[in-house]
């Protein structure tokens, strides 16, 4: 999965490097790369990545039944975790985005 933010980043989810993480899973890492293709920064996620949305600098990444908001430095802003599967994430702005599931809909506050 991959996306832009801001026109100045491409986010990029690349499979591990075959080294098994947690519960056998292979580990993928989030790439931030400028519009050059120079590395700006990385994120770690013990699990499969659906997709991938943007808004400015802040990046949701779906991991099935959790979004894990991070910056564009790779940090984790905040990560939620829903009963059933996350389909997609819309973002109203950089604080607030829409969260669809498979049974529902929940507006979320980015920042705490």
């Amino acid at each position: 999965s991959s996306d832009t933010c801001a026109g100045k980043y491409i986010v990029l989810a690349v499979a591990g490097n075959s080294q098994l993480g947690i519960l056998g899973r292979n580990d993928v890492e989030v790439q931030i790369v400028n519009t050059r293709g120079q590395p700006v920064s990385a994120y770690s996620i013990e699990d499969e990545v659906k997709n991938i949305a943007c808004y400015e600098e802040i990046i949701a990444v779906n991991t099935g039944r959790e979004v894990h908001f991070i910056d564009t430095g790779g940090e984790l802003v905040k990560r939620l975790a829903f009963k059933s599967d996350i389909l997609n994430v819309y973002f109203f702005n950089k604080t607030r985005a829409l969260v669809v599931t498979k049974n529902s809909t929940a507006i979320v506050k980015i920042n705490s």
